[in-house]
């Protein structure tokens, strides 16, 4: 993945990420109390200061040192560092949150599990995960562009279960952008950071991937992208 590289220019392309938060922080409370929160994969701080608007005392983290700084310049009053989302330190906050980020885990069941042991007692988690039927036009045409296969709702809410968490949130929600053509679906994917290093399908296949893509899911104006996200509050059961 790229997203050090794309941190300059990260907000210029991620308008579905951002529309996913904005949706994302209507279901969070505000803190009635202090709290410390834990941000995954904050990336240039979208969430990041809402839940400064909140009432939260955030530290925002990110495993990638150029999102760091451009986090930090949005969002000074969190507390910026380097930690990897799947593996935060065990009882260091009250609250747990990540926006877009979850859809990258490997392995659900342990990651959750190590978000659960990272709370305090008390504690709660929020994430928003981009699900299936995320891209699945891209998929359908051109599977190799993007390293992403996402699971389904109902595969998170199992895995909170297995990992030892109450399900508290589990609503959706599903997105449905146009873009003027294939090729700028893949730029603003590019933007992001949100694609493999390589072309791992060879220009020429690319070139008709892409063409199969305006052709199968053209609508007035260009052609349709579906991005799906779910929001997961739990804590410990």
């Amino acid at each position: 993945m790229r997203f050090d590289e794309r941190a300059a220019v990260y907000d210029r392309h991620a308008h579905p990420q951002a529309e996913v938060v904005r949706l994302f922080v209507d279901g969070l409370p505000r803190a009635d109390r202090p709290l410390d929160a834990l941000e995954l994969g904050a990336g240039t701080g979208r969430l990041t200061r809402e839940l400064l608007a909140r009432g939260y005392r955030v530290r925002a983290t990110d495993a990638s040192p150029a999102m760091i700084d451009a986090g930090r310049a949005l969002a000074p009053d969190a507390e910026w560092g380097e930690l990897d989302a799947w593996s935060p330190p065990p009882a260091c906050c009250d609250r747990l949150f990540s926006a877009n980020v979850l859809q990258w885990c490997p392995d659900p069941v342990a990651t959750l599990s190590r978000h659960r042991a990272a709370l305090r007692p008390g504690g709660r988690l929020s994430h928003a995960i981009f699900i299936e039927p995320t891209l699945a036009e891209l998929r359908e045409v051109a599977g190799g562009v993007i390293p992403l296969l996402p699971r389904s709702a109902d595969d998170w809410t199992d895995a909170a279960r297995r990992a030892g968490l109450r399900v508290m949130r589990a609503d959706r929600a599903v997105l449905r952008r146009t873009y003027p053509d294939s090729l700028a679906l893949l730029r603003e994917l590019h933007g992001t950071g949100a694609v493999s290093a390589k072309n791992i399908l060879g220009a020429g296949r690319l070139r008709a991937a892409l063409r199969e893509y305006d052709r199968a899911f053209a609508v007035p104006g260009g052609v349709v992208a579906t991005w799906a996200a779910l929001f997961l509050d739990a804590e410990p059961a």
